[in-house]
């Protein structure tokens, strides 16, 4: 009797951008939508969390400046309650260590997802073509039409950079798939012709960009 072989589930490596993360409250580390997303699906298939190194770094940073401002908004409340009492009172939050706690309470998250760091691939980059999109405002260095003061497209080049490094390393057997909120990558990702499809996806207003790379 001819033996049946188990074929492997198909494994999917879950790289998400900052905007899928980003959340207005800060007081959750991540957007409390992709945790429902994430514990919906890992049920039913093989997902593997991935972060790329400069995803982390700006969520921290926001994060960071949301907890600096609540610091000062303290500090100006103790400021006029010693006006008030005509005493004064300890201020004993560090601020240097803020986000060294932030970094913790990401990591730990991280680490109950089992999810990895993506770095930065430096040495892997073509910093000649990547400084001559930023200088004729090419994808992803284009103007933010909301605000013409804003720089725009350094981090995200750094992002789909690390997508690119990713989905050249990865093996055969794996599916990358890379979510975003940005139109903008789509064109990026074109343009490497990396994109087997993509699924877009409007619930409550929000488009949601699912980049599957084979």
């Amino acid at each position: 009797m001819k033996q049946i072989r188990k074929e492997k589930p198909q494994e999917y490596l879950l790289l998400l951008d900052t905007n899928i993360l980003w959340y207005e409250d800060k007081s959750e580390i991540v957007n409390p939508s992709f945790e429902k997303f994430w514990n919906a699906y890992t049920s039913i298939a093989l997902l593997k969390l991935i972060i790329p190194y400069t995803v982390k770094g700006e969520l921290l940073y926001l994060i960071e400046k949301s907890a600096i401002k609540s610091i000062e908004k303290i500090e100006e409340n103790l400021d006029k309650l010693s006006g008030i009492t005509n005493s004064k009172y300890p201020k004993r939050i560090k601020r240097h260590s803020i986000k060294r706690q932030i970094e913790n309470k990401f990591n730990k998250w991280l680490n109950g997802k089992s999810g990895i760091i993506a770095d930065t691939p430096y040495s892997e980059i073509d910093w000649q073509k990547l400084c001559d999109k930023a200088i004729w405002r090419l994808l992803p260095f284009s103007e933010d039409l909301k605000n013409k003061e804003n720089e725009k497209g350094f981090r995200d080049a750094l992002i789909m950079e690390t997508v690119i490094n990713l989905f050249n390393n990865k093996n055969n057997h794996s599916i990358l798939t890379f979510i975003s909120r940005s139109e903008e990558h789509t064109s990026e990702l074109q343009s490497h012709s990396f994109i087997s499809y993509a699924v877009f996806c409007l619930k409550k207003k929000i488009l949601f960009l699912l980049f599957f790379l084979f």
